[in-house]
């Protein structure tokens, strides 16, 4: 009995040179390269078709199918898009591993070693990469549309063997993602995204009209802007001492142009509830008026923190039916206030009523000066004048800014010059800075 030689380490397995090549060992390369091209070119229409699943909008698509009939029947196959998607990347990917498999052995057909293997690999990587991923999601946000309307029915019938695999791989999904207390929104986070292109793709010049261009930017952003940003500084709150006559606090309502205001009790820090204009004008024409009180008039406050983001404080208003919040600090005390309108101007920008002044935000006094609010938020007054204030300090003002800079309360008229820019405080009470001067040093 003689031992058998060893397998030289540079022979691939016998199994895989059975698979790859043909069985008489001949190497036919013109029939090589037409299974790699039709391997790959198969993974291209997949990714393409999964990219146009990804992005796809029911109602853009059934505006776009001609009868009844056939938007029912395509209704119904767009109510699975999502497993559909699933379907055509399992495809995709089979087709991947069959043109890397077939690269690997036409190119290792003569030797199987690290060299050919290198190549191959080095062949595989940029192919798949540039038309089967960058290409299809071009093509599909171009002709996607068109490309679903021809085929998605085909496809549907085509992806039935599959189907209990997308399935299987959907339950093990969300097994994973239950465990991991991941919350899955990946179809609306889809439909959202898909949503705002439309606003893109439907407008007929070049660029987004400028109100749409900042509603989209607002949206974006509204996730991740807080309380604090947007509130009413404890300074501003025009609020009534518990104990005031119903006859005061309307005039407090008439001087202050608001629909409803804080109640206290000692102090401001002390909120003990809110109380509106119109529950106060009932009260005084009302047949009770001679026995209620502005204690009676009451609403419980709703008191959040500073922290709150804005996006969960208009849940808050929304699940306990008010449109007011009191928002305290860490140690309890009133730092400001939040209406459900600051909510909303956060998201369609500032609105003003004709009750409301004119006044300008920014003013530009001369060439190069301008005059700012001092309660202006610095991230607007960087993007207004083309600044690098810090963002990211214990202010959130530019006022909050002055002060950080100066140390002190300041008198009108003093100044400091920062990174080539002159603030200078153009008016100021014994409290705060009410409006700031900028000017770029020549």
């Amino acid at each position: 009995h003689r031992p058998s030689p060893p397998t030289p380490v540079n022979e691939p397995p016998a199994a895989l040179i059975a698979a790859l090549l043909p069985s008489d060992g001949s190497h036919n390369p013109v029939a090589s390269t037409l299974w790699i091209a039709a391997a790959l070119a198969l993974s291209g229409f997949f990714g393409t078709l999964r990219a146009a699943l990804n992005r796809s909008l029911p109602s853009r698509l059934l505006a776009r199918a001609e009868g009844e009939q056939a938007q029912a029947r395509f209704e119904s196959l767009l109510e699975r898009v999502d497993r559909l998607a699933i379907s055509a990347g399992i495809f995709k990917i089979t087709c991947d591993l069959t043109f890397v498999a077939l690269l690997v052995g036409w190119i290792t057909a003569e030797a199987f070693d690290f060299t050919n293997v290198a190549l191959a690999v080095a062949i595989a990587a940029p192919s798949l990469l540039l038309l089967t991923e960058a290409l299809p999601a071009s093509v599909a946000t171009a002709w996607g549309d068109g490309l679903l309307l021809r085929t998605l029915r085909l496809f549907h019938i085509f992806q039935l063997p599959v189907a209990w695999i997308v399935i299987a791989l959907e339950a093990l999904r969300g097994a994973v993602l239950r465990a991991l207390h991941i919350k899955d929104d990946a179809h609306a986070s889809r439909k959202l995204v898909e949503g705002l292109r439309e606003v893109a793709a439907g407008v007929e010049t070049s660029e987004l009209a400028q109100s749409e261009k900042e509603l989209i930017e607002n949206v974006l952003d509204f996730r991740g802007v807080d309380a604090a940003e947007v509130m009413t500084p404890r300074t501003e709150i025009s609020g009534a001492e518990v104990d005031t006559s119903l006859e005061d606090v309307a005039r407090l309502f008439a001087e202050v142009g608001r629909s409803r205001i804080p109640v206290y009790e000692d102090s401001m820090d002390n909120i003990i509830g809110t109380v509106s204009a119109l529950a106060v004008t009932e009260a005084l024409f009302g047949e009770e008026s001679q026995r209620l009180s502005l204690r009676d008039l009451l609403r419980p406050p709703l008191l959040v923190p500073e922290t709150i983001r804005i996006s969960e404080l208009l849940e808050t208003f929304r699940g306990f039916k008010q449109k007011m919040a009191i928002i305290v600090d860490e140690y309890g005390g009133t730092a400001g206030l939040v209406t459900l309108g600051d909510v909303l101007e956060e998201l369609v920008g500032e609105i003003q009523d004709e009750f409301e002044g004119s006044e300008e935000s920014v003013r530009e006094v001369r060439p190069g000066l301008f005059e700012v609010l001092a309660g202006l938020h610095v991230s607007e007054v960087n993007e207004a004048l083309g600044l690098a204030i810090p963002e990211e300090e214990d202010y959130e003002t530019l006022g909050g800014f002055v002060l950080a800079e100066l140390g002190r309360l300041p008198n009108a008229g003093e100044s400091f010059l920062r990174d080539e820019v002159t603030y200078s405080v153009a008016e100021a009470s014994d409290r705060r800075v009410l409006k700031v001067r900028v000017q770029r040093s020549a």
